[in-house]
């Protein structure tokens, strides 16, 4: 099992474990660790079998320290990209009918904080609402992918999404991955992984809006 300690911030020390053969050579400015995060992270234990996160830091640094949750949301998505080898990752905000990116990580001419579209044209709004898979492992193979304009703009090949439910329950907007080749290894574990930090971003969304 490769172990991956990525780039963390002042308050966050965030890890994904994948079963792999390849090395990751990234920053790796924390010790490796091996274990799993547990429900006293603040985050429940999804058991995955090769791919983990833990933040175990997370519920009370972030609690008690004020620091900029946006610092927090893009060291996330710095991480989640790397690790599962993807070439973009997004947090978008739903707003007045339109998908917002508020940040991004990642090289992409379109996919930028501030752009937007309209919800009905997007990935996001059909993930949350059901008329997409969250994980689709290769965009040409999926009849309602070939539809949308945004594929080839975004030059989608694979996406994964999962929402950003906040703790009153409404949709605050997505986690997304795009990869711009098809990419047969996404499934579930990587969904569940990407739904993990979906949690997180949340964590940091109420954080900033009550600050």
């Amino acid at each position: 099992m490769m172990q991956a300690a990525l780039r963390g911030t002042k308050n966050v020390r965030f890890f994904l474990g994948i079963d792999s053969e390849d090395s990751y050579s990234g920053d790796m400015p924390h010790s490796i660790q091996h274990e799993r995060f547990t429900e006293d992270a603040g985050v429940a234990n999804p058991a995955l079998p090769g791919i983990f996160v833990q933040t175990h830091e997370m519920s009370v640094a972030t609690a008690r320290e004020a620091s900029d949750p946006n610092d927090e949301v893009r060291a996330l998505l710095f991480n989640v990209r790397a690790v599962l080898k993807m070439d973009v990752a997004f947090v978008s905000s739903f707003v007045d009918g339109r998908r917002v990116f508020r940040e991004v990580s990642g090289e992409s001419e379109h996919v930028k904080p501030g752009n937007s579209d309209p919800l009905e044209d997007t990935y996001c709004q059909r993930v949350v609402d059901g008329r997409m898979d969250a994980v689709i492992p290769d965009t040409s193979l999926d009849s309602e992918a070939c539809q949308l304009e945004v594929t080839e703009r975004l030059h989608i090949g694979a996406y994964l999404s999962v929402p950003v439910v906040l703790s009153n329950g409404r949709v605050y907007g997505t986690v997304c991955c795009i990869s711009h080749q098809p990419r047969a290894d996404l499934g579930m574990r990587e969904r569940d992984a990407l739904e993990t930090v979906a949690r997180l971003v949340s964590t940091q969304m109420e954080k900033e809006s009550a600050g």
